[in-house]
């Protein structure tokens, strides 16, 4: 029952966000795949964090969950995302994608999205100061 309960809310949920405006239940047409180009190599960036971590590589570490947009999963799209953040006082702040692929093909589902807001929710363990310029690389992969 339970289970039940569950995946009627999600279907609630999923098909009101394809409303149209005048709320016609429409149906959703489901984003082609795109091609993904290489991540690129990011060693020679020599940011203020980057230059901290090759002296200290255990000087913090990221928690965080990674969430795979819900769409993208269903017609098996694969990605990545690199951002640019700061460590202000401890927490995680000013992201920014530097990079990403498939760039923007899927506005209300992309991964720069997700992944920003995936960062934003992280922990920073083992540094509460600030360093400026760190890269994070988030790949998407489906499971075999």
């Amino acid at each position: 029952m339970k289970n039940y309960i569950i995946c009627s809310v999600f279907l609630f949920a999923f098909q009101s966000l394809f409303a149209n405006a005048e709320g016609d239940q429409t149906a959703y047409k489901f984003p082609s795949l795109q091609p993904v180009k290489p991540i690129p190599d990011f060693k020679s960036y020599d940011s203020e964090c980057q230059l901290k971590k090759k002296e200290n590589p255990q000087l913090y570490s990221i928690n965080m969950s990674i969430n795979y947009p819900v769409v993208l999963n269903r017609i098996e799209q694969e990605g990545w995302v690199v951002l640019s953040y700061d460590i202000i006082q401890g927490k995680v702040g000013n992201i920014n994608v530097v990079d990403s692929s498939p760039d923007k093909s899927f506005p209300e589902n992309s991964f720069e999205r997700y992944a920003i807001n995936d960062l934003k929710r992280s922990k920073i363990i083992g540094y509460d100061g600030d360093i400026r310029g760190c890269i994070a690389k988030m790949q998407y992969h489906l499971k075999d």
